[in-house]
């Protein structure tokens, strides 16, 4: 706990405390990630190159997921995908990109993990790294159970695991936080 305050005290003191994301003292609890030598077996059915999914609401974007490759398993009713970006359309905080090498999406509740090299930007100021990133659309949750770098601005801060609602607008790297800012 004593970790995360330090964190948001730091990230006040430079003056983004009040910006769009923050780290409070761990608390919740997330989904564990499925082996990532399991969830990206490859599976029987048709395969497409350049796959495109775009969830709306109200003639709003919400999401889009492009891959280069995808392969459709109907019997798990999944996809696996290859060459993965999502993008997250934010209308306070503007489009948030996702990448990874690979991916599995869910078919019918639409959740996703994606893992190897994992990269989550916001605008230019927020970078998160990462081996597996899970996509909750029904919370509009992204969560990580595998170590986290995040870079904001000049501050540099690594820890296990993470935790971000765009519906209640909190970020947290879970557990063993450490933080470093970097002069200018």
């Amino acid at each position: 706990m004593r970790r995360h305050r330090v964190v948001a005290l730091l990230l006040t003191a430079l003056g983004m405390g009040g910006a769009l994301w923050w780290w409070m003292g761990a608390s919740g609890h997330t989904r564990p990630a499925p082996a990532p030598e399991r969830a990206f077996r490859p599976s029987e059915g048709s395969t497409m190159e350049k796959f495109s999914l775009l969830e709306t609401q109200r003639n709003q974007r919400r999401w889009e997921i492009l891959a280069d490759v995808a392969q459709v398993d109907a019997k798990r009713e999944t996809t696996t995908i290859t060459g993965v970006q999502f993008t997250l359309f934010s209308a306070k905080h503007g489009p948030v990109l996702i990448t990874a090498r690979q991916g599995v999406v869910q078919n019918q509740s639409k959740t996703m993990q994606v893992c190897g090299d994992v990269r989550l930007v916001v605008g230019g100021d927020f970078v998160l790294t990462t081996e597996c990133l899970h996509w909750h659309p029904a919370t509009q949750e992204l969560a990580a159970e595998t170590p986290v770098v995040v870079h904001m601005g000049n501050v540099q801060a690594e820890g296990q695991g993470f935790r971000g609602s765009f519906v209640a607008e909190h970020f947290e790297i879970r557990d063993q936080v450490h933080a470093r800012w970097r002069a200018p």
